[in-house]
């Protein structure tokens, strides 16, 4: 396995960390619960996605370095965040084709 996609996966799951890092600030009765599967989810989806996005940049004419590998893993979560926000959903108005409903 590509060396750089490993460093991009730890960008990923750095990305999850930090705010994991930061609940100290957090009272106690508002922390998540941590004993729930779906909590860990993204620990394991972000480091698969990152190194997964790093993979789709990787061709001949780039020059990557540890550095830039890093910095898509801990992007890649922004970047797929984003792109599914402004995926349409829903359609802005739904036309009914039969008026009685």
């Amino acid at each position: 396995m590509n060396e750089y996609i490993l460093i991009a996966a730890c960008g990923g799951f750095a990305y999850n960390v930090v705010p994991l890092l930061e609940l100290w600030k957090t009272p106690k009765e508002s922390r998540p619960d941590f004993g729930e599967l779906l909590y860990w989810l993204p620990y394991i989806a972000w480091p698969f996605l990152a190194g997964f996005l790093l993979y789709l940049y990787e061709s001949p004419e780039l020059k990557l370095s540890k550095l830039l590998a890093f910095h898509i893993g801990v992007s890649a979560p922004l970047v797929i965040r984003t792109m599914i926000q402004v995926l349409p959903v829903t359609p802005d108005k739904i036309k009914l084709e039969d008026l009685n409903q």
